[in-house]
């Protein structure tokens, strides 16, 4: 970004509401187990924090999750697994595109602000324990130690438009666009309520000064 740098951002993503997988069962040839395939559409609630330096100057960007949805354009979400016996391979995928516009008292200045993220996960799920709850119930407790790795692409651009007496000079645009690949670690503790219905509460770590920019 031209005289733009982004000092810092940390965006919060908070699971919202129930996640409902679809199952779907395939017979295995070789191994004899059942392969089970997920699909998994969700919603996060997202929150942005952190600075916004411009031409020298730094200040906060706080983005509440009320904000971000009143400036939402379009948003897709989802995840699918692939299970076999106590092992799984994971892809998650994120995408989010925002827009927003103002302009000072007397429209001497606009700008139209547009900034797009894409969150990609991979990686193997290895499923440590497995209950039953209740005897006559086919709810299930399980805990999955995951691992991978996560995708982040970044991009902002600012359209900024002169107006009024100042609308003879020309417009600017600055736009900027990092991406990056980091190693992530995890687990996740999932109540499966019956066959079509679960509930899951997911933590992991990424980084570790081991992934790169690209």
């Amino acid at each position: 970004m031209k005289r733009v740098t982004i000092t810092s951002i940390s965006i919060v993503l908070v699971l919202f509401g129930f996640i409902c997988p679809l199952a779907l069962g395939q017979d295995n040839p070789i191994g004899g187990e059942e392969w089970e395939v997920q699909f998994t559409p969700y919603f996060w609630a997202a929150e942005l924090d952190g600075d916004v330096t411009l031409r020298g100057r730094t200040g906060p960007a706080e983005v509440s999750f009320s904000d971000l949805l009143d400036n939402l354009d379009i948003a897709f979400m989802g995840r699918v697994e692939t299970w076999q016996g106590k092992w799984g391979f994971i892809f998650d995928g994120l995408y989010m595109d925002l827009g927003a516009e103002f302009s000072t008292p007397q429209g001497l200045v606009s700008a139209d602000i547009d900034f797009k993220m894409t969150m990609l996960e991979f990686g193997i799920g290895h499923r440590l324990w497995e209950t039953q709850i209740g005897k006559e119930t086919s709810q299930k407790l399980s805990f999955d130690l995951l691992g991978g790795g996560r995708y982040m692409n970044m991009e902002g651009e600012v359209d900024i438009v002169p107006g009024g007496p100042l609308g003879i000079l020309p417009g600017r645009t600055f736009s900027r666009r990092e991406e990056w690949v980091d190693p992530i670690v995890g687990g996740r503790l999932r109540w499966d309520l019956n066959d079509r219905l679960a509930a899951a509460v997911r933590f992991d770590f990424g980084g570790f000064d081991m992934g790169g920019k690209l």
